[in-house]
Formats: C-alpha cells, sequence, structure tokens
C-alpha cells in the first residue's frame, strides 16, 4: 500500500512536469501522513508547507504542523485567513456557520493554488476515503487539488499508515477537526466513529452488501447504517464532473482519461470470432480499428495479448484482424480474461496495471474481464468504437454499466493521442498517419 501510494505520487509529479508540491498542513493526521510521504518522494525542497489557522483554530494545531515541518527539515509558511475572511464579510452576510465554514474552506484552497502557480508546484489534496464517499468536504474547497495520495484510503487505514511513517502519537490520537468553528469535530457531525463508519462503508461500498445485511454483519443499528447509507447516495453529485451538455457524439468530455504508463499496459484483443463477423452491423468499423490498434501496438511497443473463448477449431481470430508477428495469444478465457490463469500469470509477468479493451463480437467477454480488472486494482480503458455485439443496444447497455464500474471509455484516435504523451517524433508521425 505504502509503496503504491509513493509510486503514485512520483508519476504523477513526473508526467505533470512540476517543479514540487504545495501541501496545506492543519496539524491533523491527514495531512501530516501526506507531508512524511511528499518527502520520501521529493526530498524536502520540493515540498512546501502552509498553516492557514483563523481564531477558531486552536493554538496547538498550528503548532504541531510548524513542529513537523521543523522535523522533515520542510520550508513553510503561516498565513492567517481572518483578515481575508473580514473583506469578504464586507459584501456578504456570512451568519449561517455553514456558509462562512465553506467559504474558509476555499479562501485555503486559493491561498495553495497561489503558491501552486507561483512555484510551478501541484497542491496535494489531504483527503482521505471515509470522508470522500460521505461527502465530508468542500467542493473547491478542500477538495479542489492536483492529487489525493489518500483518496482510496479509509481514515483508519490512514491511521495505520501514519504509524508505519512514525508520525507523532499525538497527531495519529489527537481528535480529527475540520476548524470549521469553535468546537466542531468529524465525528460529531458525521455522527458516527471512524471506526465504525469505515466497516460499514467497506461492506456497502466495496462488498456491495445491503444495509440490512451490513448492520447484522457489524452488529449496528439499522438506522445508522441506513443513514450512511442514505449519505453515501445522496452526496454523489460531489465526487463527479459537472454534467455536460452532450452535443458531439465523442466523450472527450465526460471521460477524463487517466495518465497512462505505456510500460504498464498492455492491449487486450478479447474473443473476435470470424462466424459472427457477418451478422454485426458494425464490424467494418470495428475491424478498422482493431486493425490501428494493432498496428500501434507494434509502433508503441506495447505488449497486444490476443485471446479466445473457444480453442482454434470451434472460433477462431479473424483473418481481417492484422495482427503482428509480436504478441501473446491466450485460448479459453471463459468469458472474463481473468478465468484464465495463462492470462492472469502474464498480466503479473509484464508487471500490467492497465489494460486497453477491444474485440469484434465480445460486449460480454469485455464486460467481464473490465470487471475482473477494476477488483485487481488494473485500469481498464475500453475502446468503444472497436468493440462490436450483433445489436447496438446490448452494446450499449455493456459500455454504460462498464462506465458506471470505473471503466474509462475512449474512442480509438482518443487513447492513441493519449498513449503518444512523451513519444518520440517517429512516434508520434506513425501514430498520426495511422489514423488520419
Amino acid at each position: 500500500m505504502k509503496q503504491k501510494i509513493i509510486n503514485f505520487i512520483k508519476e504523477t509529479i513526473e508526467n505533470a512536469k512540476a517543479k514540487g508540491v504545495v501541501i496545506g498542513l492543519s496539524g491533523g493526521v491527514d495531512s501530516t501522513t501526506v507531508l512524511y510521504l511528499c518527502v520520501k518522494v521529493l526530498g524536502r525542497d520540493k515540498v512546501f508547507g502552509v498553516m492557514m489557522p483563523s481564531i477558531i483554530n486552536e493554538r496547538e494545531d498550528t503548532e504541531d504542523a510548524i513542529n513537523v515541518c521543523k522535523e522533515l527539515g520542510v520550508k513553510y509558511k503561516i498565513i492567517k485567513i481572518d483578515s481575508i475572511l473580514k473583506a469578504f464579510e464586507k459584501s456578504l452576510d456570512l451568519n449561517n456557520i455553514l456558509v462562512k465554514g465553506n467559504l474558509m474552506a476555499r479562501i485555503r484552497m486559493c491561498i495553495l493554488y497561489y503558491f501552486a502557480n507561483k512555484e510551478k508546484f501541484l497542491v496535494v489534496g489531504t483527503g482521505n476515503k471515509s470522508e470522500y464517499l460521505q461527502g465530508y468536504f468542500t467542493l473547491h474547497g478542500d477538495a479542489a487539488c492536483d492529487l489525493m495520495p489518500l483518496g482510496d484510503l479509509y481514515k483508519t487505514e490512514v491511521k495505520k499508515l501514519a504509524k508505519q511513517l512514525k508520525v507523532s502519537k499525538n497527531i495519529i490520537e489527537k481528535t480529527p477537526t475540520a476548524g470549521l468553528w469553535r468546537g466542531q469535530t468529524d465525528e460529531k457531525e458525521l455522527g458516527v466513529k471512524y471506526k465504525d463508519l469505515d466497516k460499514v462503508l467497506f461492506l456497502i461500498f466495496d462488498k456491495k452488501l445491503t444495509p440490512v445485511q451490513t448492520a447484522k454483519k457489524l452488529n449496528l443499528e439499522i438506522s445508522l447504517v441506513k443513514k450512511i447509507h442514505q449519505r453515501l447516495n445522496n452526496t454523489q453529485y460531489k465526487r463527479q464532473m459537472p454534467p455536460i451538455c452532450k452535443i458531439q457524439k465523442n466523450d472527450f468530455y465526460t471521460d477524463q482519461l487517466r495518465t497512462i504508463d505505456r510500460k504498464k499496459t498492455a492491449f487486450v484483443l478479447v474473443d473476435i470470432q470470424e462466424k459472427f463477423v457477418p451478422v454485426i452491423k458494425d464490424a467494418d468499423e470495428v475491424i478498422k480499428n482493431s486493425n490501428i490498434l494493432t498496428k500501434a501496438s507494434e509502433i508503441l511497443k506495447i505488449p497486444l495479448i490476443v485471446t479466445e473463448q473457444y480453442p482454434k477449431g470451434l472460433g477462431h481470430t479473424s483473418k481481417k484482424i492484422n495482427l503482428p508477428d509480436k504478441k501473446f495469444f491466450i485460448e479459453k478465457i471463459n468469458f472474463s480474461c481473468f478465468g484464465s490463469k495463462e492470462f492472469v500469470k502474464k498480466i503479473k509477468e509484464l508487471r500490467i496495471d492497465s489494460i486497453i479493451l477491444f474485440g469484434v463480437e465480445a460486449h460480454v467477454c469485455i464486460f467481464k474481464t473490465a470487471l475482473d480488472a477494476l477488483k485487481n486494482n488494473i485500469d481498464v480503458y475500453v475502446i468503444a468504437d472497436a468493440v462490436s455485439s450483433r445489436t447496438i443496444k446490448n452494446k450499449s447497455i455493456a459500455i454504460e454499466w462498464m462506465r458506471e464500474s470505473g471503466a474509462f471509455i475512449a474512442s480509438t484516435e482518443m487513447i492513441l493521442f493519449q498513449l503518444l504523451d512523451k513519444a518520440g517524433t517517429e512516434e508520434f508521425k506513425l501514430i498520426s498517419k495511422l489514423i488520419k
């Protein structure tokens, strides 16, 4: 877990060509853990801490943050936000304590981005999975950042990681608070202890249990579990990009692709069966795009894994797909590629952490493969114009299910331009010629 986060921070900073990072420090376990990780990855000279207390914050919180910076040798700055808040109060009614608290969070993020822009740094978020799934954050406030290292760790997991990093016991055991008003604590606002919240979220969100099953398994009041479940559903809008009125057919805006590491990526051509090609309406386009992708695998030196549900003779790779000499061929995938021990072994052997899926009459196999890949923490990119089914409706349903499950939906052209990041001039020319 720790090493994966370290690699994530390193790769994100390198891909962004940033000179360093800036972190808002509260003196709490989340921001302190992020600071420790960033110093470990980047070194103290590329990390800058900012404390932004107000009259509401406890003095000891700022002192704890200062002590950590001194211990790690990190440069820091203290900016009191009271005078900035007063400037807003001259023009706005801030009698509502929640509105005022959210404004404070947004003021702090404006300050962090000031330093980020000035120094060509990235802003590192300090939120955790418990808060994220409960919508316990301020949009464009503490949720605004360029990367979120702890975003997939529950609060209890963050504390375990902090212990591994040898964060002060005082900070780890401190009562969590956002410091938005006097006496405010996270657990008081959420109405549940983190140790119980994390168990409930894990069973409902990760294990897909119902609230009734969860309450029974954890021996908790059903009313509490339902409240957590309801908050998870009601705050979904806070975890999504703003909806866009879609005019064009492509998914450029709605499917934001992550940076893809070509050294850890594989093209996976799934279950191409020649006997079904004549009955597929969009087969010609899918075969054309599949050929572009297989050729791109050669140009970009990205592994191509060709898989089939059946052994040769029952259904075999279409002769219309031009396969390169260098490829890995795997039979009997049993609907999901991950049903094949040979496929799983090859993925591990190649150290793959993202796969690009495409295939003719393969929507079921691709769907099942995508779900299994996501369960194994492998990023999935489904190439919509290189996947077909005997009916457009079946394909559309499968694509939407995969999108909702966490797969990225892209076009052939989009994925290739994404893969061209850091490509050489010759590679760029060859790929550009390929997709014309």
